[in-house]
């Protein structure tokens, strides 16, 4: 997420040579989140993207012991208030990796119900964006 805050810094700030922001934004056309950083020293929610950024798809948990949910989703109210199209699913009864069935966290519980809506919301996802092209 982060490096679409950045801006002009992506590269320097991620430590990835090609992170050139104006590429980003032309050749990604969507993102698909799980439950997203946000929290210190995140910089979605403090900047934003821009108008400029790919169509966002998001998962989060509502029993996040990790990254929580209410940071998130500040982030993605950013992201909205920005002009961006963002599109979310909250999973109430979800913990951080939800859809990790060897997630060495003991707080995480694996669940395969919701791990299966998941994949059905991403695959729709991925459908539509390319259907946009």
């Amino acid at each position: 997420m982060d490096a679409y805050a950045s801006g002009e810094n992506a590269a320097r700030a991620t430590g990835l040579p090609d992170a050139d922001p104006r590429r980003l934004r032309t050749q990604v056309r969507g993102a698909l989140l799980v439950y997203p950083y946000a929290g210190y020293p995140g910089l979605t929610t403090r900047q934003g993207w821009g108008d400029q950024g790919p169509r966002v798809f998001s998962v989060l948990a509502g029993k996040d012991q990790v990254v929580g949910w209410k940071h998130p989703s500040r982030a993605l109210e950013r992201l909205t208030r920005d002009g961006l199209s963002v599109d979310t699913v909250f999973h109430a009864d979800a913990t951080h990796a939800f859809d990790d069935d060897r997630a060495n966290d003991p707080r995480a519980r694996y669940r395969p119900d919701l791990f299966d809506q998941t994949r059905t919301y991403f695959g729709r996802a991925l459908t539509e964006t390319l259907a946009a092209l």
